[in-house]
């Protein structure tokens, strides 16, 4: 699939292919800036509908990101790939984040770049001083057992959370509640703003 290939800010676009042999230092960006708030657009406009519906990704989501209070989401993008892979994005109240959104294109899935930016998110936190992150996952998700092995623990479920509309297979499923601590504790202001700075440059290098 072509993408768009854009710089920090989003103003420059230009269609590649490539290979996954071919990616390297895939890195985030700031999706509320710049010409992002569009490219993901179109990137969401181009996922097949299945995807769209069971992640909840649509006109929604881009309005949350134009408009962020509390809230932050990162791009995962690659020059080599020429544009958007996924995304991850949430909300940062004093020293928690409560991850909402985490995706992959289909294509890019299975490859360690999931993995490998989600470690990368998580050193984030830990630098920003970041206490405690939450998600929920469906309980027949593989992806559950990819937070188990980042350090998440299950710390709740919510029985029949999904429903059917939700799921590939049109069945209802849990959601299970897990957290990840990072034995920080900080209390700087404008986290949310901190962990986004890192994110997007100073892990550069990490």
């Amino acid at each position: 699939m072509d993408f768009s290939e854009q710089s920090g800010s989003g103003e420059e676009v230009h269609n590649r292919r490539v290979g996954p042999a071919e990616l390297k230092d895939p890195r985030f960006v700031d999706l509320s800036t710049g010409l992002w708030p569009e490219l993901l657009s179109r990137f969401i406009s181009g996922l097949p509908s299945i995807e769209s519906r069971i992640n909840a990704l649509g006109p929604s989501l881009v309005r949350e990101v134009t408009e962020p209070t509390h809230s932050f989401h990162a791009g995962i993008v690659s020059p080599q790939a020429g544009g958007l892979l996924g995304l991850i994005g949430g909300y940062c109240v004093l020293d928690e984040v409560e991850i909402h959104t985490f995706f992959l294109h289909p294509d890019w899935r299975n490859k360690g770049i999931g993995s490998s930016m989600f470690r990368r998110f998580l050193s984030g936190c830990h630098l920003s001083g970041i206490s405690s992150v939450y998600l929920e996952v469906r309980s027949r998700s593989p992806a559950k057992q990819l937070y188990f092995r980042l350090g998440f623990r299950q710390s709740g479920i919510r029985k029949g959370y999904y429903g059917p509309e939700w799921s590939v297979d049109e069945q209802s499923d849990d959601a299970i509640v897990m957290v990840y601590t990072t034995g920080e504790m900080n209390d700087r202001p404008n986290m949310g703003e901190r962990l986004m700075e890192l994110l997007t440059v100073g892990l550069a290098g990490l």
